[in-house]
């Protein structure tokens, strides 16, 4: 995943950030 948009993922989403890491 790109991170910058990983970044603004977790912004916006902070609790995510377990599924995010995954992608």
């Amino acid at each position: 995943m790109n991170k910058a948009y990983k970044e603004v993922a977790k912004a916006c989403f902070p609790n995510a950030t377990i599924v995010i890491d995954k992608f």
